[in-house]
């Protein structure tokens, strides 16, 4: 029932590119999230039952991407663990977010922020391609690799006529590799980070 990271996250934390010039209607330049449109989640096995799934709520991406070259766009992404929401469902009884949050699982006081950030994309197909960085989460940083789904993009978004694009992104985890262990008996180790969202063209640059 507990361990989630990212992200991303991502984070979460999170994620993209696409993988042909003539897949994407949206031209290149800088694209900031549209935090009314995504979402990052995580699940994690419980009791080798069923999936045990959360989300944050605090977090944001930026791409720089490049729409002649989809491999040399990059990402940056944060999540702030202490946004943690399991939804569970007695917090008059216990508050889980908080036990979660705290120094025995994400340490969010200590490590208030956790990023990724690309080094590299690796286009896989039509739309497809693996984002490859560095994950920095409880204060300790390794690579992960976002796999990356291109949903679609525009040149003008039907409402703010801005050029947008929409991605869904998904890695695999060991919580225990970033020193989030507690209950190995309860809790599988490896933690999915799910990120969906759309991006829209920024107005200025920098």
């Amino acid at each position: 029932m507990r361990t989630f990271l990212i992200a991303a996250s991502a984070a979460a934390v999170a994620f993209s590119t696409p993988t042909a010039a003539q897949d994407v209607a949206a031209p290149s330049g800088v694209y900031k999230l549209d935090r009314n449109h995504a979402s990052v989640s995580f699940s994690v096995i419980h009791l080798n039952l069923a999936p045990y799934i959360g989300r944050f709520g605090a977090f944001d991406a930026t791409i720089d991407f490049n729409a002649e070259t989809p491999a040399a766009s990059s990402v940056k992404a944060t999540v702030a663990p202490g946004s943690i929401d399991t939804g569970y469902p007695t917090p008059e009884q216990t508050d889980f977010d908080a036990e979660l949050a705290g120094s025995d699982w994400l340490d969010a006081q200590a490590h208030p922020q956790a990023s990724f950030v690309s080094t590299s994309i690796r286009i896989t197909g039509a739309g497809e391609a693996d984002v490859v960085g560095d994950l920095t989460l409880n204060g300790v940083t390794l690579p992960a690799t976002f796999a990356t789904s291109l949903v679609g993009s525009a040149d003008s978004h039907p409402l703010t006529k801005a050029p947008a694009l929409g991605f869904v992104a998904r890695a695999v985890i060991s919580r225990s590799a970033f020193g989030v262990a507690p209950l190995p008996q309860f809790v599988g180790d490896e933690v999915e980070i799910v990120f969906r969202g759309e991006f829209q063209k920024a107005t200025t640059e920098g």
